[in-house]
C-alpha cells in the first residue's frame, strides 16, 4: 500500500508530492494524472504570479476574501525559493516576466474603475511598492483602446506553466515519487486508508489520498461526503504566438479582473514568443476544445487593447483547460472528515500561483495531523455567502455591461449606456424568482445560470443544490 496517492498532476498535486516526499523522506508517494493534461488548468496558464494584480473590489469585503487573498500573498513570498529549488531541474528559463502593469483602458465600464481603485489602495495600505507608469514597452493599442491609466508593480512577474511543469515532474522523480499515467474514476475512503479506482480498472490502496484534479474533482467525491461543493469548470482559451512585427512586450501587461474573466493579459515567454490569454466561460463540466466565438473574442481583444501589430503574429499554439471553480468561487481545502481524503480544488483563477503554499500546508497537515487550513474554506462547508441577492443581480449586470463595451457594443446616440442594464437585470430577477434559492450567488455563478449558453439540466442541478443548503 502506498501512503500518499495525489490524484492530479497539475502545479499543486506535483507540487504536494515534492513537498511530502521532502518534509518525510520514509513516505512513499504516487502520483496520478494523464500525460496529456487535456482539460486540465496548469498547462494552459501563463502564468501569472499575481498577488495585487488580481485583488477586486470584493476582495476584502468578507473574512472569506480576506482570507484567499491572505493564501495568495503567503505564496508570493514563497515563490522566490520555490523557483529557485525548481531551476536546478530545468535547462530553460521558468521565470518569463518580472514585473506587471495593469491598466485601466478605454474598453471597460464602471467596474473596471473600481477594481483599478481597489489594487491602488490595496498597495497602498499594505505599504506595497507601485507606480504610476506613463506608459509601457511594446503597448500600441487601437485609438480606442487606449489606457487611461497604468500601475506598475515592480514586483509581480510571470513564469512558463509548460516549463515549469516540467521541472516540478523532473524534481519529483529525483525526490523518489512515483507517477503514474492514467485517470482515477471514483474513490472510496475510511477513515484510515483510500481506494481509487482507475478508468482501466486498476485499484490503488493508499493510506491517504490527496485530490488536486481541478475541475475535474467533483465525480471522484461523490461517494465520500454529498456535502462537498460541486466544482464546475471555467473553460479559458489563449495562445502562443511568434511576434513579426514590432518590439514586443518585456512584462507583463493585463487589465483588471472584469466581467467574470481575470483580465486581458500579454506575458513575454521569451525570445519572440507571447502568450495572449485568456476568457472564462462556465461549464456544468470540464470543456476539452475551444469555442469559435471565444476565441474570435480573445484575438479581438489583444490586437484592439494591447498591440495592432499582434494581427501579424504567428500562433504557435493554442491553449485551452478549465479552473476549477466552487459555487461560492472559495476554494476547498483540508481534510474531509472521518475520511483519509485531502481535497485540495476549487482554487478557481488562484491555483498556479498559490500552489507552493496550498503544497507546503497540505505536506505539513498530512505528515503531522495538524490542521494547516484555515477552517472558512473546509470542503464540506456549506457555500459561503458574500452577496446578497440584489448585490448579485448588481453586480451580473456591471459584470455583463461591462462585456458589452469592451466587444465594443454601441447603442443609438439617444439611449445612454445605463440602459444596457434593462436587458440583463430582467434575466437575474427571473432566475431568483423562479429557483427560490434564498441566497445571493457570486455574479459568474449568476451569468452560468442565466446566459442562453448553458443547458437546462445543469442550472436545475445547480439549483437543486443550493436548495439542500438554504442559509
Amino acid at each position: 500500500m502506498t501512503d500518499v496517492v495525489v490524484v492530479g498532476n497539475g502545479a499543486i498535486g506535483l507540487s504536494t508530492a515534492l513537498e511530502l516526499r521532502l518534509r518525510d523522506p520514509s513516505l512513499t508517494v504516487e502520483v496520478v494524472g494523464p500525460r496529456n493534461r487535456i482539460g486540465g488548468a496548469s498547462g494552459a496558464a501563463g502564468a501569472l504570479l499575481g498577488c495585487f494584480g488580481e485583488v477586486t473590489k470584493y476582495t476584502f469585503r468578507s473574512a472569506a476574501g480576506a482570507a484567499k487573498f491572505s493564501v495568495a500573498r503567503r505564496a508570493h513570498e514563497l515563490w522566490p525559493a520555490h523557483l529557485a529549488r525548481l531551476r536546478e531541474f530545468s535547462d530553460a528559463s521558468i521565470e518569463t516576466a518580472s514585473d506587471t502593469y495593469v491598466l485601466l483602458n478605454a474598453r471597460s465600464g464602471q467596474l473596471d474603475t473600481e477594481n483599478f481603485a481597489a489594487i491602488t489602495t490595496a498597495l497602498s495600505d499594505s505599504h506595497t511598492a507601485y507606480e504610476e507608469a506613463e506608459g509601457v514597452e511594446g503597448l500600441y493599442p487601437r485609438p480606442g483602446g487606449r489606457p487611461l491609466r497604468i500601475l506598475r508593480l515592480p514586483d509581480e512577474g510571470a513564469i512558463d506553466s509548460t516549463v515549469l511543469l516540467a521541472a516540478l515532474e523532473s524534481a519529483c522523480k529525483h525526490a523518489g515519487v512515483r507517477t503514474r499515467p492514467g485517470l482515477v474514476a471514483r474513490i472510496e475512503a475510511g477513515s484510515r486508508s483510500a481506494i481509487s479506482h482507475m478508468t482501466d480498472g486498476t485499484t490503488l490502496h493508499a493510506g491517504h489520498v490527496v485530490v488536486a484534479a481541478g475541475a475535474f474533482t467533483s465525480p471522484l467525491l461523490r461517494g465520500i461526503d454529498a456535502r462537498v461543493q460541486p466544482v464546475l469548470a471555467g473553460s479559458g482559451v489563449a495562445y502562443v504566438t511568434e511576434r513579426v512585427m514590432g518590439p514586443g512586450f518585456r512584462s507583463v501587461v493585463r487589465s483588471v479582473n472584469r466581467a467574470g474573466s481575470c483580465g486581458l493579459h500579454v506575458i513575454p515567454l521569451g525570445g519572440s514568443l507571447e502568450y495572449y490569454g485568456a476568457t472564462n466561460v462556465l461549464f456544468a463540466a470540464p470543456e476539452t476544445r475551444p469555442h469559435l466565438g471565444v476565441c474570435h473574442f480573445l484575438i479581438d481583444c489583444a490586437i484592439d487593447q494591447l498591440d495592432q501589430r499582434a494581427s501579424y503574429s504567428r500562433i504557435v499554439e493554442q491553449r485551452f483547460g478549465n479552473r476549477p471553480v466552487t459555487i461560492d468561487s472559495f476554494p476547498l481545502l483540508g481534510r474531509l472528515e472521518d475520511a483519509a481524503v485531502t481535497v485540495l480544488s476549487g482554487t478557481y483563477r488562484d491555483g498556479l500561483h498559490a500552489s507552493p503554499a496550498i503544497a507546503r500546508d497540505a505536506a505539513e497537515e498530512i505528515t503531522t495531523g495538524r490542521a494547516r487550513f484555515d477552517a472558512i474554506f473546509a470542503p464540506n462547508r456549506p457555500p459561503i455567502q458574500e452577496f446578497t441577492i440584489e448585490e448579485s443581480i448588481t453586480e451580473f449586470v456591471d459584470q455583463q455591461v461591462a462585456s458589452a463595451a469592451e466587444t465594443g457594443v454601441t447603442t443609438a446616440q439617444f439611449i445612454a449606456s445605463e440602459d444596457l442594464t434593462r436587458l440583463f437585470r430582467p434575466l437575474a430577477e427571473r432566475f431568483y424568482e423562479q429557483a427560490q434559492i434564498g441566497r445571493g450567488l457570486h455574479p459568474d455563478l449568476l451569468a452560468f445560470a442565466c446566459l442562453s449558453h448553458k443547458r437546462k439540466e445543469d442550472v436545475d442541478e445547480l439549483v437543486a443544490y443550493l436548495r439542500t443548503v438554504r442559509p
